[in-house]
């Protein structure tokens, strides 16, 4: 019996998330454009650094940037990223994760996990009305406030690619269908 931990966070868990990241730089490669950052939700730590060390070889790789969804305080969310992809790191054989390759926005886990945030409310409608793509409001939500944020704070330009990671949980968003009345 292999007991699977909380988001699946551990080393193992984490190896699915390496190998998107191969996938996504060999597509992107085949493409022939240049992302800038690929933002994901970051909660249990496991999507970041499984994604961190699969950029971490690539030729071009991909700066990762996890919206904290999570943890209240900044500075354990980071060491638990740090320490995921040191124990992924470890366990592919790849070299140390130098500890700039650690990013991660801290403004946009609202009150707390999984409770309503204005700006969510706004991405989650922005882009089902949009885009169609349902975003849940605990994790897709939230990160793609902080994308919607950080394009309207200028962070990056016009022309330039940005890459948002859906990682799933639209059954949420029917949990949460009060908000969006």
């Amino acid at each position: 019996v292999y007991a699977i931990p909380a988001g699946g966070s551990n080393a193992t868990g984490s190896l699915g998330y390496v190998n998107c990241a191969r996938e996504i730089s060999a597509q992107v490669d085949n493409l022939g454009i240049e992302i800038k950052t690929l933002v994901h939700a970051s909660s249990s730590a496991g999507t970041q650094a499984g994604l961190i060390v699969g950029m971490a070889n690539e030729t071009q790789p991909i700066p990762i940037l996890g919206i904290n969804v999570y943890e209240a305080d900044a500075s354990v969310m980071e060491s638990k990223v740090r320490q995921l992809a040191t124990e992924v790191a470890t366990q592919v054989g790849a070299a140390p994760i130098p500890d700039n390759l650690i990013q991660l926005n801290h403004e946009h886990r609202g009150p707390g996990y999984g409770l309503p945030t204005p700006a969510m409310i706004e991405a989650v409608t922005l882009v089902a009305q949009q885009e169609g793509v349902l975003l849940d409001p605990v994790y897709s939500g939230k990160a793609m406030a902080a994308l919607i944020a950080e394009i309207r704070a200028g962070t990056w330009h016009r022309d330039d690619h940005v890459m948002f990671l859906h990682t799933g949980g639209n059954p949420a968003l029917f949990a949460y269908h009060s908000i969006f009345q």
